[in-house]
């Protein structure tokens, strides 16, 4: 029998110096999305939220949003919003003509 170590936790094996620029990356991602960005470093999205919320405090004053980036991202957030609300019209409009 071989003496197999048991698999590190991905959290565990990465630095402080690595989740500090991941949650950096996060927030000043421009116009890629969240998995975008957790694809390109080899973690998940759930834990990019995951080091914001233990790391984001200390950067936040670290990293202003230029005014172009926050255009960028509003833009992007009233883009999804439009989408949700298409798409629940529709979902309206069909539960009404099967209940009818």
């Amino acid at each position: 029998m071989t003496n197999v170590k048991p698999k590190q936790r991905q959290n565990e094996r990465r630095s402080e110096a690595f989740k500090r620029e991941a949650v950096r990356k996060m927030e000043t991602r421009g116009e890629l999305s969240i998995e975008e960005v957790a694809s390109s470093l080899g973690v998940r999205a759930n834990q990019l939220y995951n080091w914001r919320m233990q790391y984001g405090s200390q950067i936040a004053g670290t990293a202003m949003e230029t005014p172009e980036a926050e255009l960028q991202r509003l833009r992007r957030e009233l883009r999804q919003v439009r989408e949700e609300r298409d798409i629940l019209k529709k979902a309206t409009a069909f539960f009404a003509r099967v209940n009818s």
